[in-house]
């Protein structure tokens, strides 16, 4: 009796240019030897879909504000703000939870919580799955933490920390948590410095431990807008007079003057490697720094030379500070006034892709990115975009 043959289906992880497969092979032998052409490949095979379209019968109409992934539960984790609204309780921001299962379904479950802010400025996930909340409002901001459900059933466990922090900041802008430490620590962009939140445990309890650099409220200490970890003791600080600060922690020192001068206002500050961060301001200004660099200049006010400069990045308004704007890696993905989304390989200084959302609108909507690792599904690395009420991946 003959054997029956069947076709063999050759899986898109095998030929996806950073999942290993065809392409390790191929660096393993010699014939590819750099990166460039792993990412060039890779934004090459993108292709869009939409996973997410949120719609609001006989509600006030809202808009994503805030998107970032769990990558333990494999959930999107989103922020809204109702359009319009005034301070009525069904007019509060939001925080949603949107599971694997529930993406590219067009009515899926949510698991939410209303926040007591008119708008969320910023989300972060540490690695121990407490979600860190800032928002603001238009006379206070507002912090809490929260215990990220395991269950679609469970109850949000929420921790409100205005009251530790009230006293010294009226405006919170971004965060980060640390991804270096087990222990859970954020670090936070305020209008008075950078604050960072330590939790500390002893048997059943834990509580928020608070630190400030030695010139936290100093009358010269400019306004904080990003923070990010360069290490698991030093925070980079992105401020608002264009100067890139370094802050270790262990000593409470703070760096009075500029490791870095950027040409204008910084709206983000992200690490790329430990010797490499990427600053993202106002007045189209997108550059990567080397740390190791003399930086006599920044001590004189003058602007530092750039390692590499980004002339398409294009963005002349404040916009949200804490969207619009992802690394992973060498990889960043922006978003522009007008509404494109332009992803480069900063470490080698090229641009690779570059897309416009049909539904976003130039300095109207806010535009939300974010790399996404979704080995687990078969897609590899994917990029997230979320404008309006909907989310676009774009994936091999």
């Amino acid at each position: 009796m003959a054997s029956e043959t069947k076709p063999i289906h050759r899986s898109k992880l095998l030929t996806h240019p950073l999942g290993g497969g065809q392409a390790g092979v191929l660096r393993e032998s010699g014939l590819i030897d750099n990166e460039r052409g792993m990412y060039d490949a890779w934004s090459r095979g993108l292709t869009v879909h939409r996973v997410l379209n949120y719609r609001t019968k006989g509600k006030s109409p809202v808009e994503l504000t805030n998107l970032i992934y769990d990558q333990i539960l494999h959930s999107a984790i989103l922020g809204f703000k109702t359009i319009g609204g005034g301070s009525g309780p069904n007019d509060k921001a939001r925080v949603c939870i949107v599971r694997e299962d529930g993406l590219g379904k067009p009515s899926p479950p949510f698991q939410a919580f209303r926040a007591r802010t008119s708008l969320i400025s910023s989300l972060s996930l540490s690695s121990s799955r407490i979600l860190l909340v800032l928002g603001q409002n238009s006379s206070a901001g507002f912090v809490c933490t929260v215990d990220v459900p395991r269950d679609v059933d469970n109850v949000w466990d929420v921790q409100s920390l205005d009251g530790g922090l009230k006293p010294f900041s009226r405006s919170y802008w971004a965060s980060a948590a640390n991804p270096f430490s087990q222990a859970t620590s954020f670090a936070i962009a305020a209008s008075c410095g950078a604050i960072i939140l330590n939790e500390s445990q002893s048997g059943n309890q834990s509580w928020w431990k608070r630190e400030f650099g030695e010139r936290f409220l100093h009358p010269d200490t400019p306004a904080v807008m990003s923070v990010d970890w360069l290490s698991p003791h030093v925070v980079i600080k992105g401020c608002i007079d264009g100067g890139v600060r370094l802050w270790d922690i262990r000593s409470r020192g703070e760096s009075r003057e500029s490791r870095i001068q950027h040409p204008s206002q910084i709206n983000h500050a992200r690490r790329v490697d430990e010797n490499t961060i990427v600053v993202a301001g106002l007045e189209s200004q997108l550059c990567t720094y080397d740390l190791r660099f003399e930086s006599d200049l920044a001590t004189h006010g003058q602007v530092t030379r750039p390692f590499h400069r980004f002339p398409s990045y294009e963005n002349v308004d404040l916009g949200h500070l804490a969207t619009g704007f992802d690394v992973h890696g060498d990889l960043v993905a922006a978003v522009t006034d007008d509404g494109r989304i332009i992803i480069w390989d900063v470490k080698r200084g090229f641009e690779l892709k570059q897309v416009r959302l049909g539904s976003a609108k130039p300095t109207g909507d806010a535009i939300c990115v974010r790399f996404v690792d979704r080995g687990s599904v078969g897609k590899g690395l994917t990029l997230m975009a979320a404008a309006g009420v909907t989310i676009d991946e774009f994936a091999w």
